[in-house]
């Protein structure tokens, strides 16, 4: 009887222990802003006794330098394109992952198998989108190509935002030309160059969108902008005037993933948070709150038709939109090169 006891008593204590170190453990995540539901977040933290503390990257190349001062440390989980996500594999800072770890994997489609295969058992699916021309309709003409930012009229004038990101603004201007988005010939990189320079004094900023009450879009201040899809859709909550297109060029379709970081303080924390996210009724809340659209097919069958029908949410993918590749080592430093000349090194820091 004593023994038993004591054994209750022992395993109480114990049992004590493992609740406190677990209501203690802190996942700290490196992501956009505003890009999962707070009410999700709120669910996870109440139900797993799991503190979420999140850090928020202005841009990739800013998030990527910051991590590589790190030596890929400092961050449990991170969001990122399938291109830095190969990235940071070959530099051995991603865990594996897969449905072992996170059953709920199990819910995705294939999409982004089809597109980035090379990341299969280092990711968890998170959203997909495009990457488009967003304006104001009430201050502009109607945009819907790529080349009305790069050769405005007058009322586009010094009121247009460009991505901060020279991995982005050069395969646009590419394909704004007619080009492959990784074209490496001499004659498509320089006219590449001339019409990201002519460009410039038209450019009110190079950042990217904010997506609440303050963005530019919202004030007025920007007409028109590079923007990603569910961007654009978040912003037209606070002024219905904000239109989305994808541009007759094609546009860009992208694919963004979670990966648990090789040096994560705790990892079945991670795979906890990121197995809780891919329950289908969650997968469709941050479907929901982000207008960025879901892999997971379980969440597709309780999601709102007319979000369904939405075709900024749910495009349809065709052969023109372009898809993010690893450029070669020519192409980068010709990118680079570019970026030097045009003196963008200095208006992005």
């Amino acid at each position: 009887m004593k023994r038993s006891m004591i054994a209750l008593v022992i395993f109480s204590v114990l049992s004590l222990f493992s609740f406190v170190s677990r209501a203690d453990s802190v996942l700290h995540i490196f992501t956009w802003e505003d890009y999962l539901d707070p009410e999700v977040v709120a669910e996870f933290e109440k139900t797993h006794h799991i503190k979420l503390k999140f850090s928020y990257f202005q841009n990739e190349e800013k998030r990527d330098r910051i991590m590589a001062t790190r030596n890929g440390q400092g961050f449990d989980l991170i969001l990122m394109d399938g291109l830095t996500a190969e990235a940071y594999i070959k530099l051995g800072w991603v865990a594996p992952l897969t449905e072992t770890e996170v059953p709920n994997l199990k819910y995705n489609n294939d999409l982004w198998r089809r597109h980035q295969p090379a990341l299969a058992g280092y990711v968890a699916p998170y959203a997909w989108g495009t990457q488009g021309v967003a304006y104001r309709s009430d201050l502009a003409p109607p945009v819907s190509r790529f080349m009305q930012l790069f050769r405005p009229v007058d009322e586009l004038k010094g009121k247009i935002v460009m991505t901060p990101q020279a991995t982005e603004m050069l395969p646009i201007a590419l394909q704004t030309l007619g080009y492959d988005m990784y074209d490496e010939s001499p004659q498509a990189l320089t006219l590449a160059a001339e019409l990201i320079a002519a460009q410039k004094p038209h450019v009110l900023t190079y950042r990217s969108l904010k997506t609440n009450g303050e963005s530019l879009l919202v004030t007025g201040e920007a007409v028109a902008a590079v923007a990603y899809s569910g961007d654009a859709l978040m912003l037209k909550q606070y002024n219905q005037n904000i239109e989305y297109r994808l541009p007759e060029e094609g546009g860009i379709v992208w694919f963004d993933y979670f990966i648990v970081s090789r040096y994560a303080s705790d990892p079945d924390a991670a795979y906890q948070f990121l197995n809780f996210i891919s329950e289908p009724r969650n997968a469709a809340r941050n479907c929901e709150f982000t207008f960025s659209a879901t892999y997971n097919e379980e969440a597709l069958k309780i999601l709102p038709e007319e979000l369904l029908a939405n075709q900024t949410v749910f495009p349809a993918i065709n052969s023109r939109m372009g898809t993010h590749k690893a450029p070669s080592t020519l192409y980068k430093r010709r990118m680079m090169s570019i970026w030097h000349n045009l003196g963008f090194e200095q208006i992005l820091q």
